[in-house]
């Protein structure tokens, strides 16, 4: 779609190009002696036809598709941090299977490291960099990309068709994913071998993403790189937060509703 709109701008511009050619050469030679009989009439009517194109044609640029460029490029600053977030929850994926392999953070990641890595590991470890297990870590990664899907959806109707294909892409692969870890939350698996074919897909919807932002939305603006200091703290789940600050306020209510005057009347 993208190739046939430039190919159409081509054409355009082209034509445009021709008919300020003729109108200059028109213009130029008024004076000169026709060359064929009704010569000065048809170059006439070529000459209103080129006029008229040409008129048409600043008219659409200055109306409809200057104003629409700009539109675009502000809508591309709105959705790309948006996009960003996502690609982010893929270099946090990728960099932490790597970290569990001895490897160092990176992204992209091979397929067949993931596979590597993963059957190796236990899903109820703790993944490198959170304090949570690997569960935990998905759940989270999953509810922070549908935060920012559901960031982008009021711009769906505006979107490229390519980029809603790969948004697409990437929300059907992590619903698999999480499908899977839920499963695995239930049944007691002793390896995430069952995990390797989801994650890998995902990761790759994660980089086709990155890769159009780097090309096609945005380019001016900074694209998302690991960050080399992520590893030196662990992260901790929004919902353990929850839980921890729901502990700590059971904790101080119940101290608060200790009687104070009790051990000094004792």
């Amino acid at each position: 779609m993208k190739n046939f709109v430039n190919r159409r701008a081509t054409s355009i511009n082209v034509l445009l190009g021709a008919a300020v050619v003729f109108v200059v050469l028109r213009t130029w030679l008024l004076h000169t002696p026709e060359v064929f009989s009704y010569g000065s009439e048809i170059s006439e009517v070529v000459y209103d036809a080129c006029l008229a194109y040409a008129t048409a044609w600043l008219f659409q640029w200055l109306v409809i598709v200057r104003p629409e460029g700009r539109e675009r490029e502000r809508l591309h600053e709105v959705i790309a941090p948006r996009i960003d977030h996502v690609v982010k929850l893929g270099i946090e994926l990728g960099s932490v299977i790597r970290t569990q392999g001895g490897l160092a953070p990176a992204f992209p990641v091979p397929r067949p490291e993931v596979e590597s890595i993963l059957t190796a590991t236990n899903p109820r470890d703790d993944a490198p960099g959170w304090l949570a297990d690997w569960h935990q870590v998905l759940d989270e990664l999953s509810a922070e990309a549908a935060v920012q899907r559901s960031a982008l959806k009021p711009f769906y109707a505006k979107l490229d068709h390519r980029l809603l294909t790969l948004l697409e892409l990437e929300e059907a692969r992590m619903a698999l994913l999480a499908r899977v870890g839920r499963a695995s939350a239930v049944v007691t698996w002793e390896s995430m071998e069952r995990f390797v074919a989801p994650v890998a897909d995902w990761l790759d919807a994660a980089e086709a993403l990155r890769q159009y932002r780097i090309t096609d939305l945005a380019p001016k603006r900074p694209t998302p790189e690991l960050d080399s200091s992520r590893f030196e703290f662990q992260r901790v789940p929004i919902s353990e937060m929850a839980k921890m600050r729901r502990d700590i306020d059971e904790l101080v209510g119940g101290l608060t509703d200790e009687d104070p005057t009790s051990g000094r009347n004792a």
